[in-house]
């Protein structure tokens, strides 16, 4: 009665990519080879284990060597490169991100080694956001707390994260019932202990922010 679509993955992409990518909301990762979903029951198959509390917030295609980037509600991120061991369909996987007590994973982006990336947005709750350019990050590793990724006040949070393409001309925020079209040449290039300039109105919106290149 809980369960919820997180994502849906195009199944063209099976023949190049070699595994799926499960983020959870309490910072587990975990990689499992593309095989392994390959079933044809109406009710599906498992996908992944998860510990009473926890949800999958996010799922990729991966090849196991690209890098990920990973932001948890408070403002920080992980950055690392990938290199995990591919494990069975039922399993937990490994610790991704260090978080405190009251503290979760909103979201990751994958980076690939052979895009090139205009750089990183995030967006806060109150619709706040900015493009980091990819060397602002300094590399951490997998289980890490990170960095800050994006400066937020008392009451705020991180809400979205997404590697822009250096070839994406527009993005589209959802808030809600709200959507926002506007030019990546809008969004302002800052630093990451920034905050960011007002991309949607999503104050009062108690929702997630999804962002959407083009």
């Amino acid at each position: 009665p809980n369960d919820s679509i997180v994502k849906i993955i195009n199944c063209n992409d099976f023949d190049y990519f070699k595994c799926v990518l499960f983020v959870t909301k309490n910072g587990m990762i975990k990689l499992t080879p593309v095989s392994e979903y390959n079933s044809r029951a109406s009710k599906g198959v498992i996908a992944i284990k998860l510990r009473e509390g926890d949800n999958v917030v996010d799922c990729f295609l991966s090849n196991n060597n690209e890098r990920i980037m990973i932001a948890s509600n408070s403002g920080y991120y992980n950055f690392y490169s990938l290199e995990l061991n591919p494990v069975g369909r039922a399993s937990i996987g490994v610790k991704a991100i260090g978080l405190k007590e009251g503290e979760h994973v909103i979201g990751a982006t994958i980076i690939s080694n052979s895009i090139e990336y205009s750089g990183i947005l995030t967006i806060n709750n109150n619709g706040r956001g900015k493009i980091t350019k990819l060397e602002d990050f300094s590399s951490t590793s997998r289980g890490a707390r990170g960095y800050v990724i994006q400066k937020i006040e008392e009451g705020e949070s991180i809400s979205a994260i997404q590697a822009i393409r250096a070839d994406s001309t527009k993005v589209n925020v959802i808030a809600g019932n709200k959507l926002t079209s506007m030019a990546v040449s809008e969004i302002p290039s800052q630093g990451r202990v920034t905050s960011g300039v007002s991309l949607i109105n999503a104050k009062g919106v108690n929702t997630n922010i999804y962002i959407i290149q083009e």
